[in-house]
């Protein structure tokens, strides 16, 4: 009985030292940084403007799913008449005025930048 259970614990660490690799690794994984979302999707033509405003739109819709399944952790509150287009340019200033961060994932980013244009009263 000994042996099954010392072998059991060390299967059990086993586990979850590979699942926190594996999450890790998830963690690390993303599609697009800021340096990407800015330089790529987020100037030139109309549409690759609009390409920019859907990422930003669909990072925040995310956001939004959270909050109807956590609603305490609520950190970003918009008011009844924002745009996306006013997302957008808001984002936009996010990453230009924060060169130092757009090697990070854009959702992130997204998220930093409306957590700060659109707090939440405490």
């Amino acid at each position: 009985m000994g042996q099954t259970c010392a072998g059991l614990g060390a299967l059990a660490i086993a586990g979850v030292m590979v699942w926190g690799a594996t999450l890790a690794r998830a963690q690390e994984h993303y599609f697009v940084d800021g340096n990407t979302l800015l330089n790529r999707y987020c100037t030139g033509s109309q549409a690759q403007m609009a390409v920019c405003q859907a990422y930003i739109v669909g990072a925040i819709d995310m956001v939004s799913l959270q909050d109807i399944v956590s609603p305490w952790v609520r950190e970003i509150c918009f008011a009844s008449n924002v745009t996306p287009q006013q997302v957008r340019d808001v984002v936009i200033n996010h990453l230009r005025a924060h060169p130092e961060q757009r090697h990070q994932p854009a959702s992130g980013l997204v998220v930093e930048a409306m957590r700060t244009a659109f707090p939440c009263p405490r």
